[in-house]
This record gives structure tokens, sequence and C-alpha cells, in this order.
């Protein structure tokens, strides 16, 4: 009995291993599980059985204190990886919320610069009228300086004249003082130098008949003029009559030399070659040329004889003034010397007293006009230098005036420039949407396609050109009002009555000039407006016409069946890709959560600024995946490239990293923290990125291995699928865009060799 209980005791109690040998979890496990034996102590039992039950029960003991250690160790190393697990679940959430205040801001900043180009474009508006106003205030004023150009011009002129005068007035004012200092001088040493006035009125008389010696000479002078000037008048007459005669006769000479000659003239040849003149014909023709080269000769003679006729003319001309003006010294000579014989004719009349008395009274009254005279000479010459500084200014204003209009008239060349390089432009759009018309014509247009995109663009473009055109169109009407407008300053100008009459008929001459010369250009401007508005009226024809066929697209189904087959597949890849997205869903769920817990951890530890900011950027993850989630199961479209899925939703992550820099409680050495687990995980999810796309390719690489066929996806939600056979030539492929549950077909290039096996699949 005995021996029974010990092999059950021994078979019922499973083999201890080692704590070394079997580790702190297994060694813990089965120090968990294993029974303690249950020994009866009885005086049966020898003593050597107690003392086995006694080391086994030591062995126990000391396996289950080993067990309690190792078990304890792994409970501490447990801890350690919760709070790395709780620290890298933190740091992913304020990576997260970095991101998406990053991201936030970014959408700021957006918004911002948006506001601010809306902003700029506004100015640039304001600038644009602002320049606009400018240039035409330019303008009016460089015609303005051109207007006063043109009468700098003629004032400038009538300077001159005025100059001329003046200096013959001074020159007569100089000559008058001298003339009174010379008749004070005589009035006061009348009584004393009596015998020299006599002995000077002799002189005056030898001077006097000087004078007519020499009058009577100009007159001889003169009638000798006259009678060359008739010889001349007579020698003109004959040159006319001369140049008459040469005329006919040259006119006879080419006649006889162009024509043929009459037939009495000619005569055949000896040699019978032809017919020739005779010898009199030829002695008529020479006579002609002798006689047309003597009519040149007499012809140059008379050009010589009408030459020194203008210079005798110029000299007669000089001569008549110069008698009149010793006409006047003459007659100024004549009662010089009627006052001296007057003055001696009194002086012996009466006696000296009275004489003297008399002579002193009509002195002093002499005197007195001559001062009088004085007095006015120098009033108008004060007159003259206030008009001459009155002119001056005037002149530096129109000077001013013509260099504002000269810089004005660059600018509207400039401008004219641009215009016409703008309708250049204009007309290249017209010819580049024109052939995007024709090639519309013979392409798919259906709304899902690029083609009905490019028609929007293309409506989009249109209106662009009409503004330009219409823009343009302003402009030159702006041109034509102030054109009108100058036309009408410059006919109120000439309308007001001016002193300077030829002036203003040298400037309206040049302004009509002007004007006539801008007015063909804004007749040009006008036919080439005209010729735009009927391009926009053809290219408005053309976008109506576009629009109705899209319309009657759309009332067959948005697609035309001629060119386009809607095909299912049986292997469709939208529902792998909508399952492969629900599990990304499911597993983003399950890091959400976890993330959830991280935050509550956070919570404990951080500040209550920092765990508000974190929640609000996590709550805002969640309804930004929310909306995802919702879009997910109508928006198919997307499913085609996951990567650009990812990218898109890591956008919408928060970044609260750069706000809790901001806030001046949260200590440094946490956001250090903070940004060194943000690059960790960056660095993560760029691996994981790449695996991604590693692994998407390969997997297309297999499909056509297995399948035949090259999968490419080049925008989200647009398929393309080619033969593998056919992938060198790119002729043939198939193409197809997800909507909502419908696959339709964009643009297919000889489908026909795909198989049949591929349809009716949803």
């Amino acid at each position: 009995m005995t021996d029974r209980r010990t092999a059950n005791d021994t078979t019922d109690r499973p083999a201890l291993p080692s704590a070394a040998a079997g580790g702190g979890r297994v060694a813990a496990k089965q120090a968990s599980c294993i029974p303690l034996p249950v020994v009866a102590y009885s005086s049966r039992l020898p003593k050597r059985v107690e003392l086995s039950e006694l080391a086994s029960r030591e062995a126990l003991l000391a396996q289950k204190r080993s067990s309690d250690v190792a078990l304890a160790e792994t409970q501490i190393a447990a801890e350690r990886d919760l709070k790395r697990a709780r620290l890298e679940a933190q740091a992913l959430v304020s990576e997260k919320a970095e991101l998406a205040s990053r991201i936030k801001i970014l959408e700021r900043r957006l918004a911002e610069a948006e506001s601010e180009t809306a902003a700029i474009r506004r100015q640039l508006e304001q600038s644009k009228i602002e320049s606009q106003a400018k240039i035409d205030a330019i303008v009016e004023s460089h015609r303005q300086e051109d207007n006063l150009a043109e009468k700098c011009e003629t004032i400038n002129a009538e300077l001159v004249d005025l100059r001329t005068r003046l200096e013959a007035k001074a020159a007569e004012n100089k000559s008058l003082q001298t003339a009174i200092e010379t008749v004070e001088a005589k009035l006061e040493a009348s009584e004393r130098y009596a015998r020299h006035v006599l002995k000077k009125m002799y002189t005056r008389n030898e001077k006097c008949e000087d004078l007519m010696q020499l009058r009577t000479e100009d007159k001889a002078a003169l009638d000798e003029l006259n009678s060359a000037i008739m010889q001349f008048l007579s020698r003109a007459f004959q040159v006319q009559d001369l140049e008459s005669e040469n005329a006919s006769l040259k006119d006879n000479y080419e006649r006889i030399s162009r024509g043929p000659g009459n037939a009495s003239s000619l005569v055949s040849r000896p040699d019978g070659s032809g017919l020739c003149l005779r010898s009199s014909s030829i002695l008529q023709s020479t006579r002609l040329e002798q006689r047309v080269a003597k009519l040149e000769s007499e012809n140059a003679d008379l050009r010589r004889s009408a030459s020194q006729l203008a210079v005798a003319h110029t000299e007669v001309e000089g001569l008549k003034a110069h008698l009149e003006r010793a006409n006047q010294w003459r007659e100024r000579a004549l009662l010089a010397e009627d006052k001296v014989a007057k003055l001696a004719d009194e002086r012996d009349s009466t006696a000296a007293s009275l004489v003297d008395k008399h002579v002193l009274l009509q002195s002093q009254r002499e005197n007195e006009i001559l001062l009088a005279d004085q007095g006015q000479l120098r009033s108008e010459l004060r007159a003259t230098s206030t008009e001459l500084r009155t002119v001056k200014e005037s002149c530096d204003n129109l000077t001013e005036e013509r260099n504002r209009l000269k810089a004005a008239m660059e600018c509207l060349e400039v401008r004219s420039r641009r215009l016409n390089r703008r309708v250049v432009i204009l007309q290249q759009e017209r010819d580049m949407y024109k052939r995007f018309v024709d090639s519309y014509e013979d392409a798919d247009a259906t709304l899902s396609s690029p083609a009905g995109e490019l028609v929007h663009q293309f409506s989009d473009m249109v209106g662009k050109l009409a503004e330009s055109l219409q823009t343009f169109h302003r402009q030159a009407e702006s041109d034509d009002c102030e054109l009108r407008r100058l036309h009408s300053d410059v006919v109120s100008c000439l309308s007001k009555p001016s002193v300077h009459a030829v002036g203003c008929e040298k400037l309206s001459s040049a302004y009509f000039e002007c004007f006539r010369s801008k007015k063909e250009f804004l007749l040009l401007c006008r036919q080439t407006n005209a010729e735009l508005q009927e391009r926009i009226e053809s290219l408005e024809n053309a976008r109506l016409e576009a629009e109705r066929e899209i319309e009657c697209l759309r009332t067959n189904g948005a697609y035309n069946p001629d060119e386009t087959q809607v095909l299912h597949f049986k292997a469709n890849p939208a529902t792998e890709a909508k399952r492969s997205r629900e599990e990304e869903l499911v597993s983003l769920r399950k890091e959400n959560a976890q993330l959830q817990q991280r935050v509550n951890c956070i919570q404990s530890l951080t500040r209550p600024c920092t765990f508000q900011i974190l929640q609000e950027r996590v709550c805002r993850l969640y309804e930004s995946r929310s909306k995802q989630t919702a879009q997910g199961d109508v928006e198919t479209t997307e499913s085609g490239n996951i990567t650009l899925a990812v990218h898109e939703r890591l956008k919408d992550h928060p970044d609260p990293i750069s706000e809790i820099q901001m806030s001046e409680s949260i200590p440094s050495n946490l956001i250090v923290e903070l940004k060194s687990q943000l690059r960790t995980e960056k660095w993560r999810g760029d691996r994981l990125m790449e695996t991604f796309a590693t692994a998407s390719s390969e997997f297309r690489e297999a499909c056509s291995l297995l399948f035949g066929y090259n999968l490419q996806i080049r925008q989200p939600g647009i398929y393309k699928i080619q033969l593998s056979s056919t992938a060198c030539n790119r002729g043939e492929y198939l193409k197809f865009k997800v909507i909502r549950v419908l696959n339709a077909i964009c643009t297919t290039c000889a489908f026909y060799h795909f198989p049949f096996d591929a349809l009716a699949y949803r």
C-alpha cells in the first residue's frame, strides 16, 4: 500500500523544470499550475519517506520563490513596455496634432494669401484705372503742349519782331535824347553863342545842299533802275514767248524723232536691208537740234537776267528805304533852319532884353515839352519791359508744357503699340480656340470625360477673351472721346479773338494734320475692333453649339453610345479597393482608440492648456475622418490611387506643436521630446509609403503576368487597361472612370482584342 501511494504521488506530480532553463514566464505559469502534494502522516511511513517528502517540499518552495521573482521581473518589464507604448502613443498623438495644426496654419496662410492676392488684384485694378487716368491727363497735357509749342513759336517770332522794333525805338530814343540834350545846350547857350548858331545854320545849309544833290542823284539812279526794270520785264515777256516756242519745237522734235517719217522722206537702202530717211529729213532734224540748243542757251541767259533782275529789285528796295530816311533827315533839317531863321528875325526885330525873355520862355516851354516826351518814352519802355517779362514767362511755361506733351505723346505711342500687340495676341487666341473647336468636333464629348472639362475651360477662355476685347473697345472709345474733346478745345481756342492770328492759323493747320493722322488711326482701330467683335460672335456661336451638343449627350445618358461602351469585369478592382479601404479604416479606428488611451494618459501628465489643444485637434481629426468615411461609400473614385488618398488624409491631421510653442506655459523640454518623436514617426510614415508603393507596383506586375493585362492609374478614379502583348503599341487600350457604382468607359481605341468574357459584372 505504501508503494502504491508513493507511486501515485510520483506520477501525479508533474516534472519540475529548473528556473534557469525554463525562463521567467514559463516558470511562473508552471508554478501556478503545480499542485501541492497531500501527504498523510502516519506512523507506518518510514523516516526515509518523510525526509524525501520534506526535501521535495523545500524544493517546491524554492521553485515557487524563484517563479515569484521571475513573475515580478516580467511584470516590471511589461510595465516598462507599457510605458514605452504610452510614450510612443503620446508621440504619435502629438505628431498628428502637430501635423493637423501645421495643415491648418498652412490653410490659414493660403486663405491669407488668397485675400492678399485679391487685395493685390484690386490694387492692380485701381492702379490700372489711375494709370489710365494719368495717361489720359498726360495725353491731354501733351496735346496742349503741342498747341502751346506752336503758340510759343508764333510768340517767339513776334518777340523777335518786337525786339527789332524795340531796338529801333531805343535807337530813336537815344537819338531823341541826344537831340534833347543838344537842344537844351543850344537853349542855354543861345544868347552867348548866336554867332555859332549862324555858323551852324550855314553849315546846315551846306548839308541841305548836299542832301539835295544826293536826292537828285538818287532820283537819277531810280530812273535808271526803272528803265532797267522795264527792259527786264520786256525780256521776261520775251523769255516766256521763247519758252512757249521752245516747248512747241521740242514737241515737234520729239514727234519727228519718234515717228517713222513721211513716205516721201523714206528711201530703201541699196543693200535691200530696209528703209532709211532722206538727207533732207536728216538736215531738218539737225537744224531743229541746233535751234533747240540755241533756244536753251537763250533760256539760260534769260534765267540769269531774271536772277539779276531779282537782285536789282532788292537793291531798289534798299535804295528806296535809304531815300525815305534821307527825306526824313532833310525835313528835319528844314524845320531846324526855319526855327533858326525865326529866332534870328526875332532877335533882330526886338530889343535884347525882350528877346532874351522871350527866348528864355520859349526855351523853357520847349524844355518842358521835351521832358514830357521823355517821361512818356520811359513809361513806354517800362510797359515794354513788363510785356517782355510776361512773354518770357509764357515762353517758359510753353516750353514746359511742350515737354509734357512730348512725354504724353510717347506714352500714347507706347499705348498704341501695346494695343496692337494685344490685338495680335487676341488673334492668336482666336486661332487657337478655332483649332480647339475643330478638334473637339471629332473628339469624345462626354461629361465624365476630360473633353467635357476642356469644354468648360474653353467657355471660360472665351469669356476672358470677350472681357479683354471689351476693355480694348473701351480704350478705343476713350481715345476717340479724348480726340473729340481736344478738337473742341482747339475750335474754342480758334474762335476766341487773339492778337497772334498767324500763329493760330499755323497751329490750326498743324493740329488738323495731327487730327487727321489720329483719325485714320482711330478708323483702323475701329475696323480691328469690328473684326474682333465678329470673331467673338463666331466663338460664342461655336460655344453655344458645343453646349447644345453637351445637352444632347446628357439626354443620351451622359456619353456617346456610338463611340463608348459600358463594360463590367468579373474581377472588379473597385470592390477589392473598397475592401482594402474598409480594412484600412478598421485599422485606423483601432489606432484611434489606442491614441485616445494615450491622450487620457497625457491628460494626467501634461497641463490643462496642452490637453485642451490636443483634445481640440483630436476632435477635428475625428470630424475629418467621419466626413471621409461618409464620403468614402459614395465617392469611390479615389479608391484607385490609395497612396494619394493616404497623403490627403495625412494632410488633415492637426499640428498642435506650433500652437503649443505659442503658449508660454509649456516647458521647452516637452516640446523638444515631441519634435523628436514627430521626426521618428515621419520617418516611419515615409518608409511605409515607400513599401506601399513598391507593393502596389509588384501587385500590378503580378496581375500583368497572371492575367495578361497592364493596369495603369494615371489619375485618382481613372483606370487604363492594356494588353501586355500590345503594351509596346500604344494605340490599343481601354480607359474607364468609376462613377458611384457605374463603370463608364472614357476613351477606347481598338479594344476588340479584349476577350468577351469581361462583360456584365457588378
